[in-house]
């Protein structure tokens, strides 16, 4: 595999992967029960609370400008916004610890030799950012500054997932990149053993290829329901990307000749 053969990989083919890993191999039910459940509280808690408080103030701006179709578009909206809600309130807090599990499974599966992350681990560092780790005045700056663009960012997410249908589309794809580093956390910190600084670089290193992952299983996460499958498929899917994809750009990049 060549660096320059980047557009040319099938990110959907790794999704494919992890959902058949999911729904064949038994070693991950017990997860997928687990996340399933709590996805199916959450849904219910979120659900239940925006068709109280949200549905009432859509429905007074649908109904007038389109009529009784409106109905349709704001219970569809609903439903849409329920499930992107629910899928982030369940990924940030309740499948944190599982995902790892997941992840390191996958990997000793994959890749049972050991050979690409070993080659992977050969890969060259990133320097530290030493300016920033030096200076408390830039770092404060610094946070400060991403404080208040993150806050920023999150409010903008918010009023954009409020347009009707598309809104929360749009929220998830614009998330894209954030959702695969979210994936690929485990493979950074304890297969790269990489600092948070040096993971930030790497991730722009691989962007593009962050975007394609990032892009293709938000779309997954986005369907109603599919959520609770795709959940645990999507760890999957990132543990078999960065094997059988990072692992070996890595490799590639350190100058080190895989085995065939």
């Amino acid at each position: 595999m060549q660096l320059h053969n980047l557009l040319t990989i099938r990110f959907y083919y790794f999704l494919i992967q992890g959902v058949y890993y999911v729904l064949t191999r038994s070693v991950y039910w017990k997860y997928m029960l687990l996340i399933a459940g709590c996805f199916s509280i959450i849904f219910g808690i979120v659900a239940v609370t925006l068709y109280i408080v949200l549905l009432p103030l859509l429905l007074t701006g649908a109904l007038v400008p389109v009529g009784p179709i409106g109905l349709v578009i704001v219970h569809l909206q609903w439903l849409l916004l329920s499930n992107y809600l629910a899928n982030k309130v369940c990924k940030n807090i309740i499948s944190v610890n599982l995902k790892e599990h997941i992840f390191r499974i996958t990997v000793q599966d994959r890749d049972i030799d050991g050979t690409h992350l070993q080659q992977a681990r050969l890969a060259p560092q990133f320097k530290a950012m030493e300016s920033m780790k030096f200076d408390p005045t830039l770092q404060v700056m610094v946070r400060a500054v991403d404080l208040c663009r993150t806050l920023l960012w999150k409010l903008c997410l918010a009023l954009v997932s409020l347009v009707p249908i598309v809104g929360p589309l749009i929220t998830n794809q614009l998330s894209s990149v954030k959702r695969s580093f979210g994936y690929t956390k485990f493979y950074l910190f304890n297969i790269r053993n990489l600092s948070q600084e040096q993971a930030m670089q790497y991730k722009y290193l691989h962007y593009t290829s962050y975007v394609y992952f990032g892009i293709t299983s938000g779309l997954l996460e986005f369907l109603p329901f599919v959520s609770i499958l795709t959940m645990t498929s999507n760890v999957v899917a990132s543990a078999l990307w960065s094997v059988d994809y990072l692992a070996v750009q890595d490799a590639l990049l350190s100058g080190v000749e895989l085995p065939t």
